[in-house]
């Protein structure tokens, strides 16, 4: 539809009320020739159209985005309802949302003659409008890949450097070294504490002593960050495959995250005592144990405290300094559980399985148990996300060095960015699409973000 298309629709009231938005600074007119007229000159304007959207609210402006990323600027109500950057509480609240939008000439609705559960209708906006709002709303033209990986960066780009060099972590760390000292800052928190990505909006949250952030710091910013080869400032959208980021972000380049995450730290002046032998012997006690004294259970399926206690005493490792012990005694019996062990009947019996797993070696064992990495329930939250992360956590795990110490947060950093990385070459996509068109599904917990991804 193009905007005289719009516009002849409509009456001088509905006329008027939308030149109040968009022109507010031109006298009223009761003539709808002089209102055409304003609105086709001012509805076309980058500076016009960020001002109409300032009397927007939160979801009205996600429903723009939304609709600016969709095939041909269109989408359905359902799909609108279910994935716009401001989740709404119910699909009355979308459609209101959208007849507000639609009053001030920012979207129109056209009916479909198929059926949807949730509204048969799609929501697209005038031709004319596309551009204009593309900029007052600051998408950009690149896709989401070359936001956020230096290798598609490149290929964008006329010149012929070599992703591989760029990305060895010596070459990383000179380069971010020579950007001015608030960047680097920057960049290291950013990379340290949110996996390299960061809304712009979230920047201040980092806890360093930034200069007031506009349009023109943020253009400095991604020059410099270019030229280093070391990130950008771009917009991003992954609503599409259920995650709630959608806007503009500082973006470190996956190949630096995980040069300057993945470089081996040396191990502190009080080495913290090392978890996996001790875990696997313990989970042996456990199993020598309940096998000799006998655990009983209560109703609920969790072990008495006489068994828990006596368990936890034959332990060589009872707890952690951040695990108390029947917390961790919690995680040995689920693991044994899910080994295929032991299992629960009025007591926690052992299986005859256990002979066996008892007499492989310890390399082996071991391997079993990374083969439970992400085994707990996944929360509401990341139920779409949960088994990749895992999958990806587990495959990092299997690449790293016994005895070397890494960074802080290294392992979850890293492992979503390669989780995010691949996103294009899964269904996920295709997954959130079809709960958001499934009747039993349609209403989704609120999309996890990236520091939520992290913790799960």
């Amino acid at each position: 539809m193009n905007l005289d298309q719009l516009l002849g629709t409509l009456s001088v009231d509905q006329l008027q009320d939308m030149a109040a938005a968009w022109a507010p600074d031109e006298p009223a007119s009761r003539s709808k020739l002089e209102l055409f007229r304003i609105l086709r000159d001012k509805m076309v304007q980058p500076n016009c159209a960020a001002r109409c959207l300032e009397h927007c609210g939160r979801l009205e402006r996600g429903i723009v985005r939304k609709l600016l990323r969709s095939a041909n600027v269109s989408q359905s109500v359902a799909v609108l309802a279910a994935s716009a950057s401001e989740r709404p509480r119910s699909l009355d609240d979308t459609r209101a949302a959208v007849a507000e939008l639609v009053a001030m000439g920012l979207a129109c609705v056209v009916p479909e003659k198929r059926w949807e559960a949730y509204g048969s209708a799609r929501v697209t906006m005038a031709d004319e409008l596309i551009g204009p709002l593309r900029e007052a709303t600051g998408i950009d033209d690149r896709p989401w890949r070359e936001v956020l990986g230096l290798a598609e960066h490149l290929d964008a780009q006329p010149g012929k450097n070599s992703a591989d060099a760029l990305a060895e972590p010596a070459a990383c760390a000179e380069r971010l070294a020579a950007l001015p000292e608030q960047l680097t800052d920057l960049v290291l928190a950013a990379t340290r504490t949110r996996a390299g990505i960061v809304p712009v909006k979230d920047l201040p949250a980092l806890g360093l002593d930034l200069p007031e952030i506009d349009d023109a710091l943020l253009d400095d910013w991604r020059r410099q960050l270019e030229a280093a080869f070391i990130g950008t400032i771009g917009d991003v959208s992954l609503l599409d495959y259920g995650i709630a980021l959608d806007g503009k972000v500082l973006a470190v380049f996956d190949e630096v995250v995980e040069a300057l995450l993945g470089t081996p730290s040396e191990a502190p002046a009080k080495a913290v005592d090392p978890v996996g032998p001790d875990f696997l012997i313990d989970l042996s006690e456990l199993i020598s144990t309940v096998r000799e004294s006998g655990a009983k259970l209560k109703a609920s399926g969790e072990l008495t405290a006489a068994a828990s206690n006596r368990v936890i005493a034959k332990m060589s490792r009872a707890e952690l300094p951040q695990v108390d012990a029947h917390e961790l005694l919690d995680l040995r019996v689920a693991c044994a559980e899910k080994l295929g062990l032991v299992e629960r009947d009025e007591s926690l019996i052992v299986r005859r399985s256990a002979w066996q797993w008892e007499q492989r070696s310890y390399e082996e064992k071991a391997s079993d148990l990374f083969g439970l990495i992400g085994f707990a329930v996944p929360t509401p939250r990341s139920v779409h996300h949960h088994d990749g992360l895992c999958e990806t956590a587990r495959d990092l795990l299997q690449t790293m060095t016994p005895g070397e110490w890494g960074q802080g947060g290294a392992l979850a950093g890293i492992a979503l960015r390669r989780y995010i990385a691949a996103l294009e070459s899964t269904d996920l996509c295709e997954q959130i699409s079809r709960a958001v068109h499934s009747v039993d599904e349609y209403v989704l917990p609120p999309f996890p973000d990236i520091r939520q991804l992290a913790a799960d």
